[in-house]
């Protein structure tokens, strides 16, 4: 179950993040119109150049939105407190808004501006979380939830070793990204 886990939240990051980070380009690759800054490309060309560095932002993805996310349903089920799907939605959209005032402040000022201006920040934290909590629900959560308590509380113990071979993959997969 931890492996389950792992490996999600990990193609969560790595695959679906960066579908979604792409999206204004969406249109472009449909409509097979792989032009750059007037620069023509093939359709290969054109997603290397839009995936070029989306690794490490995908890996701060996984850990400070998706790692805290994943905790905090655990803490909850650990406790006997399952979350509704719509209450998932408001965390992850809680972390994600959080993400977004903790960066805005610093690197942005966020504050200069009017609050509906920043308004859209809200909305897309809302629309990803709408994206990602369905899909951890059908992968991850719904084969969580049916087991039993006493299973979950059992492999809690391993958590720690777990952690430690999940820091291994992250660094491994930064390394390997980086090197080519």
């Amino acid at each position: 179950m931890i492996w389950r886990k792992i490996l999600w939240n990990i193609i969560a990051a790595l695959v679906l993040f960066p579908i979604v980070g792409i999206g204004r380009h969406w249109v472009n690759i449909i409509t097979g119109n792989y032009e750059y800054y007037n620069i023509h490309y093939t359709l290969r060309e054109y997603l290397r150049l839009l995936l070029h560095g989306q690794v490490y932002f995908s890996i701060f993805w996984l850990m400070i939105v998706l790692l805290p996310f994943q905790l905090i349903k655990d803490y909850r089920l650990r406790i006997n407190k399952k979350l509704s799907f719509l209450y998932k939605i408001l965390i992850f959209a809680a972390i994600v808004s959080l993400i977004v005032l903790i960066a805005g402040s610093f690197f942005v000022n966020l504050w200069a501006t009017p609050w509906w201006n920043n308004f859209l920040y809200l909305v897309v934290a809302i629309g990803l979380s709408v994206i990602f909590t369905p899909f951890l629900y059908l992968t991850i959560d719904r084969h969580v939830e049916k087991k039993t308590i006493n299973k979950v509380l059992s492999e809690d113990i391993n958590e720690k070793h777990v952690l430690y071979i999940f820091a291994f993959i992250i660094i491994a997969i930064i390394i390997l990204f980086h090197s080519s």
